[in-house]
């Protein structure tokens, strides 16, 4: 909750982008990034992967303050 309001975000918010942060991360790292559906690679988009690293960096960094 405290890294929410640091932030400036509701904690269920912060949550969920968490969850599609290791969801994405979880598709790269057990299904190789395979899109059964298309039967081809999923994208990856740098803005994307900026954003995620910038969420990150946001969670462990509020973590380290608050413990």
């Amino acid at each position: 909750m405290n890294v929410a309001m640091d932030v400036a975000s509701r904690p269920d918010r912060l949550r969920r982008l968490s969850e599609l942060v290791f969801d994405r991360r979880n598709q790269i790292a057990h299904e190789a990034d395979w899109d059964v559906g298309r039967l081809d690679f999923r994208p990856m988009y740098k803005s994307t992967l900026d954003e995620c690293r910038e969420h990150v960096t946001t969670i462990v960094e509020g973590f380290e303050t608050h413990l």
